[in-house]
């Protein structure tokens, strides 16, 4: 057998690094760091091939992270005025909707990641009009979820627009968690108006 010639100092490097990803550019030279040790540990016949691997895997999900940040932050640049209001027909994520965001038609029979938001005086047919948060560690059920955030929107919409509560073709629909979204710390309700008689032009708040 070869001797040990001890513990790869690349291998401790990249490990240190996949851990403090989060401090650019760690998580690049991380990832590099971990690949050369690996090789080392294999030819040298030292320690630290677990170092390595750990190095590489944290330092990869850093770096798709930053990726899913900055693919967030691209899609959230939509056009506003100084008081929040959309100027422009563009994408956003649905975690960054704010109230009083006029959106396209959003149908139960899809997932949604993002949604398209518009000015409210073009043609639209929902508008944000309350966000929460649930509370709870377990998850309740879907079920539950959904009451809860059915009731919580329609209280929001009585406050919002008394007129659009009392109106018959205004129905709420609502982005709520999911129980694998539940897990990750994920409680926050989206209330929009859903306008069954086809799209409307103008926002709905305070009428």
């Amino acid at each position: 057998m070869p001797p040990d010639r001890g513990t790869n100092g690349l291998a401790v490097a990249a490990l240190v690094l996949g851990i403090v990803g989060f401090l650019p550019p760690s998580p690049l030279v991380g990832l590099v760091l971990g690949i050369i040790a690996l090789t080392q540990v294999k030819r040298r016949h030292e320690r630290g091939k677990g170092m390595a691997v750990a190095g590489v895997v944290l330092s990869s999900l850093w770096i798709v992270l930053f990726v899913i940040v900055i693919i967030a932050g691209i899609l959230d640049d939509v056009e506003r005025t100084p008081t929040g209001e959309v100027t422009a027909e563009d994408t956003v994520p649905l975690e960054n909707l704010r109230i009083g965001d006029c959106v396209e038609k959003v149908t139960e029979d899809r997932n949604y990641f993002s949604v398209t938001v518009m000015p409210c005086d073009e043609p639209h047919h929902s508008e944000v009009f309350a966000k929460f948060d649930l509370r709870g560690e377990a998850w309740p059920g879907e079920e539950t979820v959904f009451a809860d955030a059915n009731a919580g929107c329609s209280d929001a919409l009585r406050e919002y627009s008394s007129t659009a509560y009392d109106d018959i073709d205004v129905a709420i629909f609502t982005f709520h968690p999911t129980a694998f979204t539940w897990a990750d710390g994920d409680r926050e309700i989206i209330c929009l108006t859903d306008y069954e008689d086809g799209p409307r032009t103008g926002s709905i708040e305070g009428t």
